[in-house]
């Protein structure tokens, strides 16, 4: 999405968020850490097994999102989970310009673009003429 997308030039901040329903082992707390490091907000089903200590918690919510755009959360409630995922969504949807997604809205309208395609309507709304992608 951001190399090829042309929405951002980075993975953090994009309208994605990761999701297991529940975290089988440390091994796939270490992959979610990697994704929250990467960009990418993630959320597991179930309790935090560092829930206890809420300095923790707020470096893996609040100051890896502060610094990489990602998180790493742990929620029981299913229901609160996708709430969460949402309003990820939503956001980043908003940070980058893009129409807040409607249900049954976009149909036929929408247009799948590649980066070429992107930076070219980029450089034509600046006055400038077209971009070499070497240029970039």
């Amino acid at each position: 999405m951001a190399a090829e997308g042309g929405l951002s030039d980075e993975i953090g901040g994009m309208p994605a968020v990761g999701i297991a329903p529940e975290w089988m082992s440390e091994k796939a707390i270490a992959i979610g850490c990697y994704f929250a490091a990467s960009g990418v907000p993630c959320i597991f089903g179930g309790e935090s097994p560092v829930g206890a200590s809420k300095a923790v918690t707020k470096i893996m919510t609040e100051v890896w999102m502060e610094r990489y755009m990602g998180a790493l959360h742990f929620e029981p409630d299913p229901e609160k989970v996708l709430a969460m995922a949402l309003d990820y969504i939503d956001k980043a949807r908003e940070r980058l310009k893009l129409r807040k997604y409607e249900p049954g809205k976009f149909g036929a309208e929408r247009v799948l673009m590649d980066m070429a395609a992107r930076r070219e309507i980029k450089a034509a709304h600046a006055g400038v003429g077209g971009i070499n992608e070497s240029e970039s």
